[in-house]
């Protein structure tokens, strides 16, 4: 039997009005999105849904921004308590895994759903992207 996924409408605008105003405090993201990947890599991680986000300071790990950043997200994932907690990655804002999303959309603080695609080189079931976007190089480096 494959996963269902029930009443996600708090989890998801918990996740859109978070990076909103995360946005505003600590800098903009260059992707945010929350992933439940394909059937066969949710049996195999025991972790069907995958907070993803990249922004200047995610590399940086002595940024006080990762750190608000793990905790804002945990804050708002125990909406939805009966969910094993999905994991969280932090990808650097040149990772060329963004690079295809990028191309293919760009969207800032809002929400867009897609279904059956695949992202980082893994079949996602559903993706729900909150900031999709193409920074400059300077802001991506963390100069902006």
């Amino acid at each position: 039997m494959k996963p269902i996924l029930v009443n996600y409408k708090p989890t998801i605008e918990g996740l859109v009005k978070f990076e909103r105003e995360f946005s505003e405090e600590h800098g903009p993201f260059v992707f945010f999105g929350f992933l439940w990947t394909a059937y066969d890599d949710y049996l195999q991680s025991g972790n069907d849904w995958n907070v993803t986000a990249a922004a200047p300071w995610s590399t940086d790990y002595h940024n006080p921004a990762r750190k608000a950043y793990s905790k804002g997200v945990s804050k708002v994932l125990k909406i939805e308590k009966w969910w094993k907690f999905p994991g969280s990655m932090l990808l650097a804002p040149d990772s060329p895994g963004l690079t295809p999303i990028q191309d293919a959309l760009e969207i800032e603080h809002d929400l867009v759903e897609l279904i059956d695609v695949e992202l980082f080189g893994k079949e996602i079931r559903r993706a729900y992207i909150i900031t999709c976007q193409r920074l400059s190089p300077a802001t991506v480096a963390g100069r902006n």
